[in-house]
C-alpha cells in the first residue's frame, strides 16, 4: 500500500539522552521493511553512538548505518559539506556496512542522476550517459547507420544510482549533534584566521603546538541556527521514500516571549528553542516515567502539547486530524521476564500506522459529505497546453457596433481645431467711441478679442464666442498696427471732475509700444481736443485683434484688475513699416498741476 500524507513533512523526535530515540528509530526501520521491503539509510553523528536495537537492524541489512565523523577525522572542514550531502540522501561511494566507517574525504554519492539518452532516428537506442558531453556521433548498433548532431534525438532522464534502488527511509541521530559539530568547525576557522569579526568570549585564539583553536561568537551561533532549518528542509527532496525523513534532538528547556517555560528541540543557541517545531510535521517526545501500574519504568512517547507538574509546556504536536490519535503511546512496565513486550506500545511504526488509519477514515468521511467530488487521478498528470488558440471575437450583430479610438483618452479637453479668430470689426469714423462687448476675463495667455458691440451686425450676434484656449491670429510683422483710437466724452459717463488740459501727464497711461518713456513724443491731432475723464471706462479693442507683444492702454481706471500673462514679443518690425505708422497719442511730458 503506497503511502499518503506523511512524507510531506519531516519528523521530529526529541527526548533527554537514553530516553531511547535511537532504539525508537530502530521500530521504524523495522516498520518499512514489514510493509514496503524497503531499507532504511541510518546517519548516525550522536557520540553516544547506537544502541542494540539499531545494530541488530544493521546485522539483518535493513538498516544501513553511515558514521559521519569517519569522513573528517583530522578537522579537515568537512563537517558542513557532509551534513549538507547527508541530509540531501547522499551516500558514502566506499564504506564498510558492518562499522559504517570511511575514508577521510570519500565522494558522496547522490540517490538520483540525470542521464543523456541518445537514439537514431529510427528510435534506436544508441547510448545513454551521464553527461551530455559525451554524445558524439556515432553508428547505430541496431540499424547501423551513421548518426550526426543533427539527426540524433536526445532524451534527459533521471534514474536511481547504484546502490539506491531499495532505499526507502532516511534518518538522521540527530540533529543537535550535527549543529555542534558544525559550531566546532566554525571556531577552529576563527582559530586559522579564516574567519574574521568580532572575537569571542576568551578574547583571542589559542595556540598548541602547530594547532590554533578559536572560541564561538554570536555571529557562529546565528549563522548555524539558520542551518540547522535548511538541513531540515532539504531532506524534503529525497525522492522515492516511503516514510517522512526522520530527526531526532535533544531538549532544552527555555521560555517562550511570554515569559512562560517551555521544552523544546535543542538547536545552536536559544533563540530558535519556540521557533524549531515548525520546521517539523510531527514533532514526538520520548520520555521514561515511573510505571502507572505496577513497578519499574516505562517508556513513553508523547505526541501532543502537554504541561507537566511543574508548569512547564512540552512543545509536541503530530499532523492527525483532531480526535482521531491518543495523547501519548506508552510500553508496559520493564519485566526481564517478557522482554518481547518491549517497543510494542513505546513505537514509531505503530505511529504512522495509526496517523494511516486516521487519515482513511477521515476520506470515508469527506466522500460522503462530497459524493460527486471528482476524485484522485492516477499517475503522473500533466498540466498546461502549447497550442494557440485566438479569442472569440464578439459578435457585431449582438452588440452593435465597436467603437475604436484612434488616440489616447483625454478628460475635458476640445480636439485639435484651427484657431477660430473673431470676425473683423468695422472701421469706425475717427473720434468716434466705439464700446467692447463685456464678457467674462479671458483665461488663455493671449485674449481674443470679440468685435464691437455697435458695429456687430444682427446676423452675428448670435455667434458663439470662440473658445477661450485659442489665442488671437497674430498680424505679420511688416504690417503697422493701426493707431490706438482715444475715447471721447460723448460715449462715457458724465465726468465728476473737471478734465485735464491736454499738457498734464495722466497717471497710469503708459508710452506707446516701441517708445522710451523718457523721449517725448509729438501729440496726436486729436488728443488736443479729446477731454480724458478721470472715470474708469472699458479699453477700446483694436480692429483686427491685437498683435502678439502689443498691449492696449488707457487711463488707469479702465484696465481689468485681473490681467492674464502677455503673450511673447513679436519680432521687431523694419524700419520702413515704423516710420509708415502714424505717431502714437502721447501727451507731451510735462509736470503742470491742474489749478
Amino acid at each position: 500500500m503506497p503511502p499518503k500524507t506523511q512524507v510531506n513533512s519531516a519528523t521530529g523526535i526529541m527526548g533527554v539522552t537514553g530516553s531511547g530515540k535511537s532504539s525508537l528509530l530502530a521500530t521504524l526501520a523495522k516498520y518499512v521493511w514489514r510493509r514496503w521491503h524497503k531499507v532504511t539509510l541510518y546517519y548516525n553523528s550522536d557520540g553516544g553512538g547506537f544502541p542494540a536495537e539499531v545494530q541488530a537492524c544493521v546485522a539483518l541489512g535493513i538498516m544501513r548505518v553511515f558514521r559521519m565523523y569517519t569522513r573528517d577525522p583530522n578537522d579537515q572542514g568537512l563537517s558542513f559539506e557532509t551534513c549538507q550531502r547527508a541530509c540531501q540522501g547522499w551516500w558514502p561511494k566506499r564504506i564498510d556496512p558492518a562499522t559504517g566507517e570511511v575514508a577521510p574525504g570519500v565522494e558522496m554519492i547522490p540517490p538520483v542522476a540525470l542521464r543523456f539518452e541518445m537514439r537514431c532516428p529510427e528510435g534506436h537506442v544508441v547510448k545513454t550517459v551521464p553527461s551530455e558531453a559525451l554524445l558524439t556521433p556515432g553508428i547505430c548498433p541496431q540499424c547501423r547507420k551513421p548518426i550526426t548532431k543533427a539527426d540524433m534525438r536526445v532524451t534527459k532522464t533521471v534514474a536511481r544510482n547504484k546502490g539506491f534502488e531499495d532505499v526507502g527511509a532516511v534518518m538522521y541521530d540527530g540533529l543537535s549533534s550535527m549543529l555542534a559539530w558544525e559550531m566546532r568547525d566554525m571556531g577552529h576557522r576563527a582559530g586559522r584566521l579564516e574567519l574574521k569579526g568580532e572575537e569571542s568570549s576568551i578574547g583571542g585564539k589559542v595556540s598548541s603546538g602547530d594547532l590554533k583553536f578559536g572560541g564561538s561568537t554570536r555571529s557562529h551561533v546565528g549563522f548555524v541556527q539558520a542551518r540547522g532549518e535548511e538541513l531540515v528542509h532539504i531532506t524534503l527532496g529525497i525522492p522515492n521514500l516511503v516514510v517522512p525523513p526522520t530527526f531526532t534532538m535533544l531538549t532544552h528547556e527555555d521560555v517562550d516571549e511570554r515569559s512562560l517555560s517551555i521544552i523544546g528541540p535543542k538547536i545552536a543557541g536559544r533563540a530558535k528553542t519556540d521557533e524549531a517545531p515548525q520546521w517539523f510535521g510531527n514533532m514526538l517526545e520520548t520520555a521514561k516515567i515511573t510505571a502507572l501500574q505496577g513497578n519499574g519504568e516505562q517508556r513513553i512517547l508523547y505526541l501532543n502539547e502537554f504541561t507537566d507538574a511543574r508548569a512547564v509546556r512540552h512543545l509536541c504536536k503530530h499532523r492527525g486530524s483532531p480526535g482521531t490519535m491518543p495523547a501519548y503511546l506508552i510500553d508496559p512496565p520493564e519485566d526481564p521476564a517478557h522482554p518481547e513486550l518491549a517497543f510494542t506500545g513505546f513505537n514509531l511504526g505503530l505511529f504512522f500506522e495509526m496517523l494511516d488509519g486516521a487519515l482513511d477514515r477521515r476520506i470515508e468521511e469527506v466522500k460522503a459529505e462530497f459524493p460527486d467530488a471528482p476524485g484522485l487521478p492516477e499517475g503522473i498528470v500533466e498540466v498546461g497546453d502549447n497550442s494557440i488558440q485566438s479569442a472569440p471575437q464578439p459578435s457585431q450583430e449582438a452588440s452593435g457596433p465597436i467603437a475604436v479610438s484612434t488616440g489616447p483618452a483625454t478628460l475635458s479637453t476640445p480636439s485639435a481645431q484651427p484657431p477660430v479668430a473673431a470676425p473683423p470689426a468695422a472701421a469706425a469714423p475717427r473720434g468716434r467711441k466705439r464700446a467692447a462687448a463685456a464678457g467674462p476675463p479671458p483665461a488663455a495667455v493671449s485674449p481674443a478679442v470679440s468685435a464691437p458691440a455697435g458695429d456687430t451686425p444682427a446676423s452675428e450676434a448670435s455667434t458663439p464666442p470662440p473658445v477661450a484656449e485659442t489665442a488671437a491670429a497674430p498680424v505679420p510683422a511688416a504690417t503697422a498696427p493701426a493707431p490706438v483710437p482715444i475715447p471721447t466724452p460723448a460715449a462715457t459717463a458724465p465726468a465728476t471732475t473737471p478734465p485735464a488740459p491736454s499738457g498734464v501727464v495722466r497717471p497710469g497711461v503708459a508710452p506707446p509700444p516701441g517708445r522710451r518713456p523718457s523721449t517725448p513724443a509729438p501729440s496726436h491731432p486729436a488728443a488736443a481736443t479729446a477731454a480724458v475723464p478721470t472715470t474708469a471706462t472699458p479699453t477700446p479693442p483694436v480692429p483686427g485683434g491685437t498683435p502678439a507683444g502689443m498691449t492696449v492702454t488707457g487711463p488707469a481706471a479702465a484696465r481689468p484688475t485681473a490681467v492674464s500673462p502677455r503673450a511673447p514679443a513679436a519680432a521687431p518690425r523694419p524700419p520702413a513699416a515704423r516710420a509708415a505708422a502714424p505717431p502714437a497719442a502721447v501727451p507731451p511730458a510735462t509736470t503742470t498741476t491742474p489749478q
